[in-house]
């Protein structure tokens, strides 16, 4: 069983209950072999279950429980080589034998088993319950388990405050979860004051322990320079390193670092690697990043249909950027790949998510009857959605429909302080359009020395009609 759950938290001070006995004996082969590397009261190292030799274990606890019935560690360690060869109905009862003798480590692994419904039925209100005890007798990984619940409401009221208590005693102690949920409270500023060196204190004694999301929130600190110096290299060896260990933000982390070539050697197939990776691991944002290499044939050869399955497992899972290019595919392919009705539907969802890339071109879909009924009016809201989101497109795309009055009483004043502003975020139409209106003196007053100016920077960036217009307009 794994030592604790996964969460993230925050602050405050306090003393637990007092912790038990520490049954310093002589150290059997028992202790050896199944001793739980997070229970304080342990008399050897340690071993985590999954690198237990279960049989062993287990005959080793059989014989030392024979020989000291009355051990609550060694019956706490029996249970966990039961655990560990997933005989859970069996553990459980060796971990409520060594509670009934109030040791902290068997009330934190009874709270797990409810939590997780192992030998138990799931019970989020019993496992909390058991959390408590196990505080209240000192048991870090207990006291921060227990803190993780009233973080997130789990089978108690939420509470940040108690939840950034409970976690500050568990990482006073030294427990990882409670260092890395405490550090996420400072790096986000949640009930304390945001502090990133406090944050990255607390996730490097995490990371020296172990954790893996400790070590990638330490890499993100690093990639995007929070409270220290950029470094993309030592931003890279953490994530590289938490991806190994199996965290999935890392692993995504890691693939954007090799797109671009910072902190390592760029490289396109071995970022296409990390991204798969990071969506075998379920991690959403990287379907949609899997499906843009086949969309572009980027390493692989170009697929829309492989694209199409990648968008779509990002879009079910919820991830709005997936949602729209899936939509992008259906609606602006061909044959096989085109899918009108889906496409919009698509779009719509990521629209409503509140992505204003899909709500400019959802606008375009009403505006032009692409997988729904032409209406100029829905088009006309969902531009103005974007617009004012600053998505450039969507105010371009507003501001022409606001000059020309379609779906609405004609305003050119308005409409032009939309197309500029779209202009001056770099958009080449906008540019162009921005031209044209000083040309034509359409919402503005005329201007050719400002027509121009727009037109020259529409054509550097690429727009072919104000190239055309400069070449009919020498200067």
């Amino acid at each position: 069983m794994p030592r604790s759950s996964i969460l993230i938290a925050l602050v405050s001070v306090a003393t637990m209950g007092v912790s038990a006995p520490s049954f310093a004996q002589e150290i059997t082969d028992c202790d050896r072999l199944a001793a739980g590397p997070a229970d304080g009261d342990r008399i050897a190292e340690g071993v985590e279950q999954p690198d237990m030799d279960v049989e062993a274990a287990q005959a080793a606890c059989l014989a030392a429980v024979a020989a000291d019935p009355q051990n609550p560690r060694l019956l706490f360690q029996l249970g966990r080589a039961y655990d560990a060869a997933g005989e859970e109905a069996l553990a459980i009862d060796w971990y409520r034998k060594a509670a009934a003798l109030d040791y902290p480590a068997a009330f934190t692994n009874i709270g797990y088993q409810y939590e997780y419904g192992f030998g138990v039925p799931l019970d989020l209100v019993e496992a909390a319950r058991w959390y408590r005890q196990a505080a209240d007798l000192g048991d870090p990984t207990g006291t921060a388990n227990l803190g993780s619940f009233h973080e997130f409401g789990k089978g108690v009221d939420r509470d940040l405050q108690e939840a950034a208590r409970l976690y500050r005693i568990a990482a006073d102690a030294g427990e990882a979860l409670g260092l890395h949920n405490l550090g996420v409270f400072y790096f986000y500023g949640t009930v304390v004051d945001q502090d990133y060196g406090e944050a990255r204190r607390l996730f490097e004694a995490a990371a020296a322990l172990g954790r893996a999301d400790a070590m990638s929130k330490l890499g993100y600190i690093y990639d995007e320079a929070l409270g220290v110096e950029e470094d993309n290299v030592k931003a890279a060896g953490l994530y590289r390193a938490a991806a190994e260990g199996g965290d999935r933000v890392a692993m995504y982390n890691l693939a954007l670092l090799h797109e671009v070539g910072e902190g390592v050697e760029e490289d396109l197939g071995e970022a296409l690697a990390w991204f798969r990776k990071a969506a075998d691991a379920g991690y959403r944002d990287a379907y949609n990043a899997v499906g843009l290499y086949y969309a572009n044939g980027d390493v692989v050869d170009e697929d829309a249909d492989e694209a199409a399955r990648w968008y779509l497992l990002g879009a079910e899972a919820g991830d709005p950027w997936a949602m729209k290019n899936l939509g992008d595919l259906l609606t602006l392919g061909d044959g096989d790949a085109a899918d009108l009705a889906t496409g919009f539907d698509w779009t719509r969802k990521s629209a409503e998510a509140g992505l204003a890339e899909a709500r400019t071109r959802l606008g375009v879909l009403y505006l032009e009857g692409i997988g729904t009924a032409q209406d100029d009016a829905a088009a006309l809201g969902w531009f103005k959605a974007a617009a004012e989101d600053a998505e450039p497109v969507g105010m371009n795309n507003y501001g022409l429909m606001l000059q020309t009055g379609r779906g609405v009483a004609a305003d050119p004043a308005q409409g032009f302080k939309w197309i500029l502003a779209a202009a001056e975020a770099g958009n080449p139409d906008a540019m162009a359009n921005a031209g044209q209106a000083y040309e034509k003196g359409f919402g503005v007053a005329v201007d050719m020395a400002e027509a121009r100016s727009w037109m020259e920077k529409a054509a550097e960036a690429g727009d072919a009609f104000a190239a055309a217009w400069l070449a009919e307009h020498p200067g």
